[in-house]
């Protein structure tokens, strides 16, 4: 009953504001996605905040299963999964894909399962699923994540790497947040025999309130998304 009562109330206060002036350039949207999406993302919503000073955007990092949740207690206008989700209030679409690299400090050349497994893995929020995506495509030996040593976790996306280059283990990570470690010299991204990329979806809770804001960034989302 409390959740249902969160999501009235939202839908409530959102209604009221689409009433009183439905202007796609004023008001709040809040947008939750993980940290690997928010890299290419946020940055862009700060020059739409710069181009239109009355939009306000609320956006916040947090793993698919927080993400869910926000969009299920109306705590979120906008998410983004890279996970399908299956939760029954909340619509989903796919937007974009984006390649999963395995990551080792650059001092690692060919990569093996023997060498993986001397390694241990840098866990990281999305690790487990990022990385039984790829090391199952591409090791046969791989059966579930449990078989790896953990050598080590970060929950901070900028920072995922750093043990990394340290020589500390090996990750899994989308080549977004790859691309952009700061110490590139340090890090070496493999190539493997199967590319495997994930999935980017948009998530909306079915009984929110469509408001011109919303769409307008979430429109935005799309034009990201879908960019090179």
């Amino acid at each position: 009953m409390y959740q249902r009562g969160r999501q009235l109330l939202s839908q409530w206060q959102q209604l009221e504001q689409q009433v009183c002036e439905d202007r796609y350039d004023q008001g709040l949207v809040r947008i939750v996605s993980p940290g690997s999406v928010g890299l290419k993302l946020y940055p862009q919503c700060l020059k739409l905040q710069q181009q239109h000073p009355g939009l306000i955007i609320d956006y916040r990092f947090a793993p698919n299963d927080s993400i869910e949740r926000a969009l299920a207690d109306g705590d979120a206008d906008i998410g983004l999964l890279t996970q399908e989700t299956r939760h029954p209030d909340l619509l989903c679409q796919a937007l974009a894909q984006e390649p999963l690299l395995l990551v080792t400090a650059d001092s690692e050349g060919n990569i093996s399962w023997q060498r993986l497994m001397q390694l241990g893995f840098i866990d990281h929020p999305d690790g487990a699923y990022q990385a039984r995506r790829l090391l199952n495509a591409n090791f046969v030996e791989f059966e579930s994540v449990s078989q790896l040593k953990i050598s080590g976790f970060c929950n901070q996306i900028g920072l995922i790497l750093e043990p990394v280059a340290h020589g500390l283990g090996f990750t899994v990570l989308p080549a977004t947040a790859v691309a952009q470690f700061y110490k590139q010299q340090k890090i070496a991204a493999h190539q493997l025999n199967h590319a495997i990329a994930e999935t980017i979806y948009l998530s909306q809770n079915k009984s929110s309130v469509d408001v011109a804001r919303i769409e307008f960034l979430i429109q935005s989302v799309r034009a990201c998304l879908s960019e090179q």
